[in-house]
């Protein structure tokens, strides 16, 4: 059936055809001016043919960009799948396949949802027109020829990168102590074994056998990269044109201690790049055949025994300090946005640093660790179970104000709990069943062993078997606690009754709820705030809710405005908590003493107490404490008894200058 036959019929009542045509381009040319130009004139072959078969009024729109077909989420995808499902589209045109995708996968779950959509394609080289009832032989052809030259680029260009490395090029990033040479220089042999296109900066020698020997000094009976990490910064040593900090961190000086191009070792593939294909983006890890290597004595800072001996130190700092890889971690294989809230969401509010998690419950800002100039002064810590305890209590509270929020919130709960629980069931049901497969081997091996099998290797068996029903069970343990400690809730009615508890207990478990907080909480900035009876700083979060971003649009009701508060994220001691209520007391009876002014509030709180509340008294030299709070408030002129940083401060409890090492000098070398 041919276009002719087939004519482009507009949907929308204006008689304009609605077209989207999609260009894209892999890799960039010489110059911005040619790899417009090229991404050009394939959209011009497009109009083209548009031109050709249809002659009616029509809105054009074009979608290009330069970037990989094998990634999923590309900028113009995303607007173009918008577009699509939105029904303004007529028509999608390319100049071929490949353009929209290179991958097979995504070029027919894109086509099938354009033809859902009541949406035309057009792929003009490859003669594909959805309007053709044989319109799938041309796409399965199609898929083929454009999905071929990925195989046979990454074969050849794999070849390519083995062939040049061991012909001393393939030089990529170099680190400090190293430069990269042009061809020219390689080639000349002055730098090197002719063709190596690296080349050792003596210069740098000194100061490498100097970090050595600082990281191998043991500070306080320990080893540590802290000293040799303060004084790099002091001494401004270069980092390296590649650091992308442009200073030097643990990981920095670790990667470049651990180098074996420091004995002149050079390597290639140390890691392997596959590519993820439902994303089109690439996972790493170990190569499990070992890195390609070629030795050049020229290279090397070091001696063998220097090095080895270095690393050495650097695995018993490891061991000092491990931490979860691999399967063990929680976010093993996962985005690193997936965090628990406010994890990647909370940002310092005086240098704008994300707050990184450095121990289980604690978050900090991630420039406070960092050394120099980059250092960020505020070293207030959050401490995460209090946070989401005060946050889900107050945000309750704001969906509340509004009619018809709250359901919103207890079907997310509903919903949350749902797929925990079919989580944790699923999780159960596939450990039952290789529980129950491993303890009939072990049975067997039993009995093998009884009628006088091989000893040795049956005894082993049954250890490994043995080791991995420990793990299961182990695991199916863990399992119980955790759907044990599920909100026993199950309807919307009992979700509602239990929100608060409901919502606590995803908010420290659950990934969709933190990404629930991503979307209606654009500000999550965290401000310390320091008391005025002493150095002591707590954490205030400054934020921003914006509860019209779940209504997706929706007409349904007036809109709700941005809500901006500043919500403490940790308890008020006593004689803060107190100071207006002994202000009024000793307002309405200006002869009380100090404990006749305790015993009124103790009455107080006697009768919340019957109501519900936790049990609390105090004493007079409470009330005395806070009458000195209420008097310095007066004086500084506050109407609460902390104040916001804003600048670093002379003096903060519990932030000590990092301690220096007396081995940290020149005569350290």
């Amino acid at each position: 059936m041919s276009y002719e036959t087939q004519p482009l019929v507009p949907k929308h009542p204006d008689g304009q055809l609605r077209v989207l045509a999609i260009g894209r381009l892999s890799k960039p040319k010489a110059t911005e001016e040619e790899t417009h130009e090229t991404i050009e004139s394939s959209l011009a072959v497009v109009k083209q043919h548009l031109d050709s078969i249809y002659k009616g009024p029509l809105l054009f729109t074009q979608l290009a960009e330069q970037e990989s077909g094998l990634i999923a989420d590309r900028a113009t995808i995303v607007e173009a799948e918008e577009l699509i499902a939105s029904g303004d589209i007529d028509l999608l045109i390319a100049e071929d396949l490949s353009r929209i995708y290179r991958s097979a996968r995504h070029q027919h779950v894109f086509v099938d949802d354009c033809i859902d959509a009541g949406v035309r394609l057009i792929c003009v080289a490859d003669r594909i027109d959805t309007a053709d009832e044989d319109w799938e032989s041309a796409m399965g052809v199609a898929s083929f020829r454009h999905t071929m030259p990925v195989v046979d680029a990454r074969r050849r260009q794999g070849r390519k990168n083995v062939f040049a490395f061991h012909g001393g090029g393939n030089v990529q990033k170099v680190k400090y102590g190293y430069r990269k040479l042009t061809r020219e220089a390689a080639a000349s042999g002055k730098n090197g074994p002719s063709g190596l296109r690296i080349a050792k900066v003596r210069k740098a020698t000194r100061t490498i056998k100097k970090m050595r020997n600082m990281l191998m000094t043991k500070v306080n009976g320990e080893y540590s990269y802290t000293p040799l990490l303060d004084w790099l910064v002091e001494t401004r040593v270069p980092v390296g044109r590649y650091v992308k900090s442009r200073k030097w961190s643990q990981r920095v000086v670790k990667d470049l201690l651990t180098d074996p191009i420091l004995i002149g070792m050079r390597r290639f593939r140390t890691m392997l790049f596959t590519r993820v294909r439902r994303t089109g983006k690439f996972r790493r890890h170990l190569n499990p055949n070992g890195p390609e290597t070629e030795h050049y004595s020229k290279l090397a800072h070091l001696t063998d025994d220097e090095f080895v001996t270095m690393q050495e130190v650097i695995n018993e700092i490891a061991k000092q300090n491990s931490n979860r890889s691999g399967p063990e971690h929680p976010l093993h294989r996962k985005p690193r946005k997936d965090a628990i809230f406010p994890r990647q969401r909370a940002t310092c509010s005086i240098c704008g640093g994300l707050m990184y998690a450095y121990d289980s419950d604690q978050i900090k800002c991630e420039n406070s660790h960092k050394r120099g100039e980059h250092q960020c002064w505020n070293h207030v810590q959050v401490n995460m179970e209090v946070a989401q305890q005060k946050f889900v209590h107050w945000l309750i509270g704001q969906f509340d104000r509004v009619d018809g929020l709250r359901p919103l919130l207890v079907d997310f709960a509903v919903e949350e709990l749902q797929v925990l629980r079919a989580r944790h069931d699923r999780g159960r049901s596939g450990r039952h069943k290789t529980i129950a497969q491993l303890e009939r081997e072990a049975a067997n091996i039993a009995r093998a062993i009884r009628v006088g099998g091989e000893l040795e290797s049956f005894v082993k068996e049954a250890q490994e078997i043995e080791e991995q029903l420990r793990t299961l069970r182990e695991l199916e343990q863990h399992s119980v606690d955790g759907e044990n400690s599920l909100p026993a809730c199950c309807s919307p009615e009992e979700v509602d009754r239990q929100l608060d508890d409901v919502l606590l207990h995803l908010s420290a478990t659950s990934y969709q709820f933190s990404h629930l907080m991503r979307e209606i909480i654009p500000q999550f900035e965290i401000v310390p705030a320091q008391a005025i009876d002493s150095g002591l700083v707590r954490p205030r979060a400054r934020i921003t809710l914006s509860v019209e971003r779940l209504r997706k649009g929706s007409d349904d009701g007036p809109r709700v405005p941005d809500v901006q508060v500043e919500l403490d994220l940790f308890d008020l001691p006593k004689h803060f908590r107190h100071v207006d209520a002994c202000l009024e007391i000793k307002r309405d009876n200006p002869k009380f003493s100090y404990p006749k002014i305790a015993d009124a509030i103790n009455e107080r709180l006697a009768q919340q107490t019957k109501e519900g509340k936790d049990p609390e008294s105090i004493s007079y030299m409470t009330v005395k404490r806070c009458f000195a709070i209420a008097r310095q408030m007066e004086v500084e002129g506050l109407t609460e008894p902390y104040r916001v940083l804003t600048e670093k401060p002379e003096y903060a409890s519990r932030w000590k200058p990092r301690r220096k090492n007396a081995g940290a000098s020149d005569d350290a070398a």
